[in-house]
């Protein structure tokens, strides 16, 4: 018979000291807060705190929370890939290594940063038998081969070259690089809240299992890497069919916004609650906004997708604010930038971007215009995660379509009210449907 605890992989259990092969993921500016961290992780799952946009006296101030109210070590701290202000990856492997935090869940990395591999490296030493173990261990949530072949590999020799020269290894850590991979633990993300690359979970898991398995093999790794699976998982079906393709854990992101414990304001728990499996859209970014990359987010009941896209638009169809209708410069500062001109706003950015991209700005009239446009996107997040109601239209809201599936699923029942909504409580119910789910499937397979 197939219980909930014996879903997943052992090695993974094993290596966090949890009961079910279950985690939830570290989403931005504390929505994965530290009470839900703490919950998750006293109640036998793995959990990650969303570091990303917060102070490092703030991530300093959690990580002493954690410490002192989680017994075990399954909590780890959510890294997000800054490619402005690569600095502050620095100061929080920093702190992580201060307090001996063994678990990162490295996101949006395109590519592998000496910052990771340090974290990595640090303490690592041989057993008896001559394997290599670190201490520290890294889960990479990728989508693309590409970026998952360097991090299921040893760490690049440049940059091995690059921390031991600067004093951040010892000899005898980059000797033993070599060994080990860059991430022990691998989660494939597929369609998921946030940046997304939009993946198919079916297609993509096979994919990346089989060059988890030629990696491993290839480079004689003493410890398996494990893979997850993350995007698109709101019910016991979606959970069933993960551990079905062979994944080793999986991670829930989007249905934990609408839990007690997270950190996501009481307005935009109730908009989520309510929400169903059409309810999103994919729209510009604002970290990426001159690229074509996309977010996914709440359609319904905010302005922010229409708007985000009409920016983009106009971003594309010209070079310099000089050239808008003013038809289009007043759509922008009456509806998108609350009356304030143009160059209101970009006297207020210059004050915290930094000098390079002001510089750039100064000289480029389509990068200037990219740079002000991009205070709608930074607004629009940041007034959703404080529950600025007077500007309910413009949230912006990173949510993925597993949230409405949950929504389905939990539907007269008592979790129908989010107020009710636990996220271990939550996590529980799913894993224990999803072997129901599978132990009928297999009755009913050997009937047949």
């Amino acid at each position: 018979m197939i219980l909930a605890e014996s879903l997943g992989c052992d090695v993974y259990k094993r290596r966090h000291n949890i009961h079910y092969a279950y985690a939830t993921g570290g989403m931005y500016y504390g929505i994965a807060s530290q009470e839900l961290v703490t919950a998750m992780a006293n109640n036998g799952f793995m959990g990650f705190f969303g570091a990303g946009g917060l102070s490092l006296e703030k991530i300093e101030e959690t990580i002493l929370f954690l410490k002192d109210n989680i017994q075990n070590t399954n909590y780890g701290i959510n890294i997000l890939y800054n490619h402005i202000l690569s600095a502050k990856e620095s100061a929080i492997i920093d702190l992580l290594l201060k307090h001996e935090i063994r678990n990162v869940e490295a996101a949006s990395f395109p590519i592998v940063t000496p910052e990771i591999v340090r974290y990595r490296l640090k303490g690592a030493y041989r057993t008896k038998d001559g394997a290599v173990k670190s201490l520290n261990n890294v889960m990479a949530k990728v989508s693309r081969i590409e970026v998952a072949t360097p991090f299921m590999s040893p760490a690049p020799a440049n940059i091995i070259e690059e921390l031991l020269v600067g004093g951040k290894i010892t000899k005898a850590e980059a000797e033993m690089s070599c060994e080990i991979p860059v991430a022990n633990e691998i989660c494939i993300e597929a369609e998921s809240a946030g940046h997304t690359d939009r993946r198919v979970a079916n297609i993509v898991f096979p994919s990346m299992q089989k060059l988890r398995d030629k990696s491993c093999c290839e480079h004689k790794y003493s410890e398996k890497i494990c893979i997850g699976l993350a995007g698109g998982i709101g019910t016991p079906e979606a959970i069933a069919a993960a551990f079905v393709m062979g994944a080793d854990f999986i991670l829930t992101g989007s249905i934990n916004q609408c839990t007690i414990e997270s950190g996501t304001h009481p307005y935009v728990k109730e908009l989520l609650s309510k929400m169903g499996i059409e309810d999103t859209d994919f729209t510009p970014t604002g970290d990426m906004f001159e690229t074509d990359a996309k977010i996914q987010v709440l359609r319904k009941g905010v302005l922010f997708p229409v708007r985000a896209k009409k920016l983009q638009e106009i971003y594309n169809k010209y070079n310099s604010l000089l050239e808008l209708t003013s038809e289009e410069k007043n759509f922008l500062i009456d509806k998108i930038f609350n009356g304030k001109s143009f160059d209101e706003i970009y006297n207020e950015l210059k004050q915290y971007f930094p000098s390079a991209i002001v510089e750039q700005a100064e000289h480029d009239p389509k990068a200037k215009m990219a740079l002000i446009f991009k205070d709608y996107f930074y607004k629009s997040i940041k007034n959703a995660y404080s529950g600025n109601v007077s500007e309910k239209l413009n949230f912006q809201i990173h949510i993925g379509a597993a949230m409405g599936a949950f929504n389905d699923y939990v539907a007269g029942t008592e979790l129908a009210d989010h107020s009710k909504r636990s996220a271990p409580k939550i996590a529980k119910i799913l894993m224990e449907d999803a072997a129901k789910k599978l132990n009928a499937f297999y009755n009913g397979f050997q009937k047949n």
